[in-house]
């Protein structure tokens, strides 16, 4: 018993230098900087998903994709830019590498588009399901450490 209790007193004494500590669990700053870009993402996600879906010309094809792989490439910027604890670290390394091959994907079809190159707009597509699939995944490892998402 008297060992707790030594145990305790100089446990609160302890101050730590050099170093940040975090509260354990979701960290608020990061819940509302990720949820402000990926809101953002969303909305330009599908209102540019809908309009490339129904561009006539393979000039619309490349200007709405490459609007995509902006928006992409703001959300990116947005993520980096957040404090991160390393608790989230992985979690939110996987959620901007998602985002980052969805974005490639866009910048691979509007590439293919403007050059009327079926092949690689079809390439491009396939490396949007990619990054689509793994942003499925980075949300299920930022939900298993304790965040909203979707």
């Amino acid at each position: 018993m008297a060992f707790d209790v030594d145990c305790e007193r100089v446990a609160a004494t302890l101050k730590l230098s050099g170093a940040k500590a975090y509260a354990l669990g979701p960290q608020a700053a990061y819940a509302r900087g990720a949820d402000r870009a990926l809101t953002a993402l969303a909305s330009a996600r599908s209102r540019g998903r809908r309009a490339l879906a129904g561009a006539r010309t393979q000039g619309g094809q490349a200007r709405l994709a490459a609007a995509l792989a902006t928006a992409h490439d703001r959300g990116v910027d947005a993520l980096a830019r957040m404090e991160v604890s390393p608790a989230d670290a992985a979690g939110h390394t996987a959620l901007v590498a998602a985002i980052r091959r969805a974005g490639d994907g866009y910048a691979r079809m509007a590439r293919a588009a403007r050059r009327h190159d079926a092949q690689g707009f079809a390439a491009g597509q396939r490396t949007v399901r990619d990054g689509d699939a793994m942003l499925h995944k980075a949300f299920g490892a930022l939900k298993e450490l304790g965040y909203r998402t979707g």
